[in-house]
């Protein structure tokens, strides 16, 4: 296992269990099964846009990572402009 699938199931390990059942959380789940990474972190970063919780900061940061590791520029940007929003809210 490389560190970006590391942090994107670090980043799973923290999503509550009800919300295991959306699609975005299952599709995810799918992505990483067939190594496609890019599609995996995505699908995190739609379920916590859709959810109505507020997930941890180490979600984002964990997504930072496996984001930069890809060479997901547009992405990492997105997710730290999240973990700023929860220093700032």
């Amino acid at each position: 296992m490389n560190l970006t699938q590391i942090e994107i199931k670090k980043a799973i390990d923290l999503i509550p269990v009800k919300y295991k059942d959306q699609r975005q959380f299952i599709n995810c789940i799918d992505f990483l099964r067939h190594n496609e990474l890019g599609l995996a972190l995505e699908s995190l970063v739609e379920l916590a846009d859709e959810i109505d919780y507020s997930l941890p900061k180490d979600y984002w940061n964990n997504l930072i990572i496996a984001a930069e590791k890809m060479g997901l520029k547009k992405e990492a940007d997105y997710c730290k402009l999240k973990l700023l929003d929860k220093k700032i809210g």
